[in-house]
């Protein structure tokens, strides 16, 4: 990347936060000591390369590559805009069970014989083999 390249990377908290410790961990930046997940541009400690960073909603990521230098986009968003991220990202982010969606239900509900069979589903075999076809390893199921 050139000096002063613009990374765009998505304005909420938490995908921010996701951005900048990809970054860090693709050798970009380096972040204070013991910052939080919910790291951001005022928590990078060295920035060789002089990097601007500019936050957009998540989804409004992918439209920004044909003007940025490098985008920190969702998996969703990058297979939605075309693209394999299993093929064509320059850096993933390590797999965190912190960031796998859970199926989350009131305690009144969760002995319904419904959730019971959506997460049976959701375990399948035949969901896993979906999320190979239809995700090509980008998404990773953690069942």
């Amino acid at each position: 990347l050139p000096a002063g390249a613009l990374v765009v990377h998505p304005s909420d908290s938490v995908n921010r936060g996701r951005a900048f410790h990809l970054l860090e961990d693709a050798g970009l930046i380096r972040l204070l000591p013991n910052v939080s997940l919910e790291a951001g541009p005022f928590d990078v400690a060295d920035n060789p390369r002089k990097l601007r960073f500019q936050a957009v909603a998540a989804d409004r990521v992918m439209g920004r590559l044909a003007d940025a230098a490098l985008v920190v986009a969702n998996c969703n968003y990058a297979l939605e805009a075309g693209l394999d991220p299993a093929r064509e990202s320059l850096f993933e982010e390590r797999v965190e069970p912190l960031f796998h969606n859970i199926v989350v239900v009131r305690r009144d509900d969760a002995g319904r014989r419904e959730i019971a069979l959506l997460v049976s589903a959701l375990r399948s075999a035949k969901a896993r083999d979906f999320m190979a076809l239809a995700y090509g390893g980008a998404v990773t199921p953690v069942f």
